[in-house]
């Protein structure tokens, strides 16, 4: 006779891989859209980047964000598909992280994901070697608003005067 203890069983269900309906009912439960739910779950690697990144602490919604779309349309422009995203784990967790706590903007976390997958670039010597830093100097900064509000001092007045429009062309004058 065979005897099947509930030892083994516990044994084998360790070694079996998640099934997708599971897989589903999980991203379900973090939150995340029905149709992010079909594309992950559509592509083994998917789930084990997403999982990767959720296990890292990165938000289950801004994970997959990440993945979908700014790894999606990265693959798309270049003819490949979801399923095809090669990346180590580590180094896009980094880049969320960079974007996460403002140390890089959201254009800049894409210019590095855009070298990592390209080149499996190092994201912090990326963002040190393009000068990606988003925080800027204050004293910069500063310097750049007063020299823009004394050239346009008609601006100035105006929106002192009410005319929040003006506004937008000093700020339109400082970014450049």
């Amino acid at each position: 006779p065979i005897i099947i203890d509930d030892d083994w069983i516990q044994r084998v269900r360790s070694t079996m891989s998640v099934t997708p309906d599971e897989k589903k009912a999980e991203y379900r439960n973090l939150g995340l859209s029905e149709k992010e739910i079909e594309t992950l779950t559509a592509e083994r690697n998917l789930c084990d980047i997403l999982d990767d990144l959720i296990a890292s602490g990165i938000a289950p919604k801004t994970a997959a964000t990440w993945i979908l779309t700014e790894c999606g349309g990265l693959l798309r422009k270049k003819g490949l598909q979801a399923g095809d995203l090669d990346i180590d784990t580590d180094k896009l967790i980094r880049i969320i992280e960079l974007v996460e706590t403002n140390a890089i903007n959201r254009a800049a976390g894409k210019r590095v994901l855009a070298a990592v997958l390209d080149s499996d670039v190092d994201p912090d010597a990326y963002c040190a070697e393009h000068q990606l830093d988003s925080q800027g100097d204050r004293d910069v900064l500063l310097a750049v608003v007063l020299r823009v509000m004394e050239a346009n001092q008609k601006a100035v007045n105006d929106y002192l005067s009410g005319k929040e429009k003006a506004a937008q062309a000093l700020f339109g004058n400082c970014m450049r």
